[in-house]
């Protein structure tokens, strides 16, 4: 594997790799290949730190599903059984107004990004948070009261009608806190709060 590594990192096909193989608690393999910096030429070492941005949502994921195997929720679900925000939900008609959603956000629909929960990219839906005070980076509010307030805003299109990036993952982060009773640091990158 490691020389596998090693001839990708020389093809250019990726700048650095860092692997680690446990089992049993125990490290059968641990190193690295590469570079953390391409421009600088900056060596990876065994104590880089990675941003990681998106890939939270795929470790958010693997969190809800150990609570699922667990038994702690059903996929059909409907996440308002949890967040009662997200009763009610309701979506853009034709023109500016909203009206009710054709039925509620489940669990499911979180996962496979199919709620309707949406960025910014619609003007209408960007006008909305907006006005909540979502836009940009709302530091100043608990993950709760951020996904509370992601759950009064219009969604993008009816739950199970379409695929849509959004805000799916941070509400399923925030269910894993309430699940679990233990606060997602790494939703929102604020560990030291």
């Amino acid at each position: 594997m490691i020389s596998f590594l090693e001839t990708t990192v020389a093809q250019q096909n990726l700048p650095g790799a860092a692997v680690l193989i446990a089992r049993d608690g125990e490290i059968a393999c641990r190193t690295v290949v590469g570079l953390q910096n391409v421009e600088t030429g900056d060596p990876l070492q065994l104590d880089t730190i990675y941003r990681i941005a998106s890939m939270t949502k795929p470790i958010t994921c693997v969190g809800v599903m150990i609570l699922y195997e667990e038994g702690r929720f059903r996929l059909e679900d409907p996440v308002s059984r949890y967040i009662p925000e997200f009763a009610e939900p309701c979506v853009f008609s034709a023109g500016n107004e909203t009206i009710p959603a054709k039925g509620e956000i489940t669990i499911q629909h979180l996962l496979t990004y199919t709620s309707g929960l949406a960025y910014g990219g619609d003007p209408r839906l960007r006008q909305c948070a907006e006005e909540a005070g979502l836009t940009g980076y709302p530091g100043t509010l608990s993950t709760g009261e951020l996904i509370r307030g992601i759950a009064r805003l219009p969604l993008a299109h009816d739950p199970g009608a379409a695929w849509t990036y959004g805000t799916s993952a941070d509400v399923l982060g925030h269910l894993i806190e309430v699940l679990s009773k233990t606060r997602l640091h790494a939703l929102r990158g604020d560990a030291a709060q």
